[in-house]
């Protein structure tokens, strides 16, 4: 195991420096540092060569350092008391369509994530040397096209507080028969709501009498010139 403390506003150079040569490439773990934030840690990576783990973690009694911690995975695990089950849970839900969903999910014992599903069991096997999951076919169906950009939108702009309530949109494609449900805050509905609202609206205007104004903005067409 070794050990270093670095200025905290000197790690991002430190960390291009250090890690420039191809045998010290990290691959960063952003979802499970973040599922073990309690225990003070900032980032975390995995050398797969190695398959050792190094940790930045925040020093309480030194704001402006960090302390490098690098070890063998196995002792990270054993350290972290991490269950080769972790992720199961998320597999489970990325099996069933849900691996660009970061949550809340419909059993509230299931932790929400900072990345999405897949990204999080794809870490998880990293650490624990399984091989990675099976990438599904992609589906290019209008349903499923749309029910990913809902999820991907919304996941990445909360309007509410952490776990609060949410109202599943299922999305069914009529040819498969496949559900994909989205959850969205109260104001994600009404911001949704409003898009549609404005969207219908810039339509009706666009029609013969109509005045060419946006729905969304309000902008009237640009005047044409030949």
């Amino acid at each position: 195991m070794t050990e270093q403390i670095i200025r905290v506003d000197t790690f991002t150079a430190w960390k291009e420096l250090a890690w420039r040569e191809p045998a010290e490439r990290l691959r960063e773990l952003p979802g499970l540092a973040d599922y073990l934030d309690d225990h003070l840690l900032v980032e975390l990576h995995l050398n797969e060569e190695r398959h050792e783990v190094t940790m930045i973690e925040r020093i309480p009694d030194q704001p402006d350092h960090y302390r490098l911690t690098t070890k063998p995975a196995a002792d990270f695990i054993a350290e972290f008391e991490l269950d080769p089950d972790l992720a199961e849970d998320y597999r489970t839900i990325t099996e069933q369509g849900g691996g660009a969903e970061r949550g809340p999910w419909s059993c509230p014992d299931i932790a929400e994530l900072t990345v999405p599903a897949r990204a999080f069991v794809a870490e998880v096997d990293a650490l624990f040397g399984r091989p990675p999951m099976p990438t599904p076919p992609v589906d290019t169906t209008p349903a499923a096209i749309l029910a990913e950009a809902l999820a991907a939108l919304f996941g990445d702009y909360p309007t509410g507080p952490e776990n609060a309530p949410t109202t599943p949109l299922a999305i069914t494609d009529p040819d498969t028969g496949v559900t994909r449900t989205v959850s969205l805050e109260r104001g994600q509905v009404e911001w949704l709501t409003r898009m549609i609202t404005a969207e219908a609206a810039t339509n009706r205007e666009a029609h013969a009498g109509g005045t060419g104004r946006c729905g969304h903005c309000g902008a009237a067409p640009h005047p044409h010139t030949p």
